[in-house]
C-alpha cells in the first residue's frame, strides 16, 4: 500500500522515520512518499520535498515566505492527487498540515494526524477542522488524549515512544562532575537566539565544562573559542546522561532531559513580533512539556527577556547550592516517566495506520 507522509520539522521527521520502519514490518509491500527530510529515507521511500529548503518558524517567517509556502502547498496537493495514497499521515507541523488535511478529506483520502496541533495551548478553533478533516488523531501524551477525548474527537494513545526508547539507555553510575549541557534547540532561529546568552554563561563560569548539543546541517557561531566548551553533534541522549545540569530550549529536548533524569532549566527566546502574537494567543500556564504533563512547575522557565545571564547564573548556583532543587526535579521526572511509558508504541501505531490504509 501507499503512504503519503508530511513532517515539517526535525522532531516530527525523526518520529516519522521510526513509524515508517514499523509500518514496513506490518506491510512488507509498503511504499512511502515523503515531504520531510533526507534523514527519513528508508527502503521503498521517495523524498518528494526536503523541508530544510524552507526555513519557516513562527508568524513572521510565514509572512516573509508566504509565496514559497503557497507553492509548496500546491506541489504537495498535486503530489497527493498523482500518487493516490491509501492513507495520508500528517505529523505535527500544524499550519501546513491542516491545509493538507482539508484537501485530503475533500478528495476522499483517509487521513491520520500523528502529533496533532496543540489546540489545548492556543487556537482552539482548529478543533472544528480536526473533527471535520481528520479520520483519526494519534497523540503521544496522556494529557492530550484526555483533552481530545473530552472534545469528542476520535483519538488514540499508545504511550510515548520517546519514553520507551529513552529508558533503554543505560544510566551512568555517576554523571561527569562540573559538566553542564547547553541545548539551544533544533531550529536555526532558536539557536541564533540562545547561543549569545549561552556564550555569556560559558565566559563567566570558566570553572565549569560546557557541552553544546548540536545538530548537523545547522550553524553554531560563537564569537571566539573557549577552552571550557565544545560543540558535540547528534549525541543528545548521551550528553543528557553524562551531564550534571542543563539549560534546554523548550521542546522535545525538555522531555528527553526529564525522562533521562537531568536537572535543568527550560529557556526560550524569539523575535519580538512572534512573542507578542504568542502572548495574545497562547492560553497555557507553561511552555515546558514536563510542566504541562504534571500541571505544575517541575522545571523553571526562562522566557524571552527572563532568559538572560543573571537568571541563568542564579539557577546554576541554585543547582550546586540546593539539594532540594535537584531532588525535587528528579522525583517529578520519575512521575512523568510512569505516566507516559508504553510498550512497542510504534508497532501499535503502525498497526492502526495499516488497518486504516486497508479500509481505504
Amino acid at each position: 500500500m501507499k503512504y503519503f507522509i508530511v513532517a515539517g520539522d526535525f522532531s516530527g521527521q525523526s518520529k516519522g522515520k521510526e513509524l515508517m520502519k514499523a509500518i514496513q514490518i506490518e506491510d512488507t509491500n509498503a511504499k512511502f512518499f515523503v515531504f520531510g527530510s533526507s534523514e527519513m529515507i528508508i527502503a521503498n521511500a521517495s523524498l518528494l520535498f526536503d523541508f530544510k529548503a524552507l526555513k519557516i518558524m513562527g508568524f513572521w517567517d510565514v509572512l516573509k515566505n508566504i509565496f514559497a509556502f503557497s507553492r509548496l502547498l500546491k506541489y504537495c496537493k498535486n503530489s497527493i492527487l498523482l500518487i493516490k495514497p491509501d492513507v495520508v499521515i500528517l505529523i505535527d507541523y500544524a499550519g501546513f498540515n491542516l491545509k493538507i488535511a482539508r484537501f485530503s478529506n475533500e478528495n476522499s483520502f483517509k487521513t491520520i494526524h500523528f502529533i496533532p496541533p496543540k489546540v489545548w495551548a492556543w487556537n482552539e478553533s482548529r478543533l472544528e477542522k480536526l473533527n471535520k478533516y481528520i479520520d483519526e488523531i494519534i497523540v503521544i501524551f496522556k494529557f492530550e488524549f484526555d483533552y481530545f477525548k473530552s472534545k469528542s474527537l476520535k483519538t488514540s494513545y499508545f504511550g510515548n515512544p520517546d519514553v520507551e526508547n529513552l529508558i533503554k539507555f543505560t544510566q551512568p553510575k555517576e554523571r561527569i562532575k562540573k559538566q553542564i549541557l547547553l541545548m539551544p534547540g533544533s531550529r536555526q532561529h532558536e539557536i541564533n537566539a540562545a547561543l549569545p546568552i549561552f556564550e555569556k554563561i560559558i565566559d563567566q563560569r570558566k570553572d565549569l565544562n560546557f557541552k553544546i548539543a548540536g545538530i548537523e546541517n545547522l550553524q553554531y557561531t560563537l564569537s571566539k573559542k573557549y577552552n571550557n566548551s565544545e560543540i558535540i553533534y547528534n549525541q543528545n541522549q548521551q550528553l543528557i546522561l553524562d551531564s550534571e545540569f542543563g539549560f534546554v530550549v523548550s521542546g522535545t529536548a525538555n522531555f528527553e532531559a526529564s525522562i533521562l533524569g537531568l536537572p535543568h532549566v527550560v529557556c526560550y527566546k524569539t523575535n519580538t513580533f512572534n512573542y507578542v502574537i504568542a502572548k495574545l494567543l497562547v492560553k497555557v500556564k507553561y511552555i515546558a512539556l514536563s510542566n504541562l504533563i504534571l500541571d505544575k512547575k517541575v522545571v523553571p522557565e526562562l522566557i524571552q527577556n527572563e532568559f538572560n545571564l543573571q537568571n541563568c547564573i542564579h539557577y546554576l548556583n541554585q543547582f550546586y547550592d540546593s539539594t532540594n532543587f535537584r531532588i525535587n526535579q528528579i522525583k517529578d521526572f520519575e512521575s512523568i516517566k510512569e505516566l507516559e511509558i508504553g510498550t512497542v508504541v510504534f508497532k501499535k501505531i503502525a498497526k492502526r495506520v495499516v488497518l486504516m490504509a486497508k479500509k481505504a
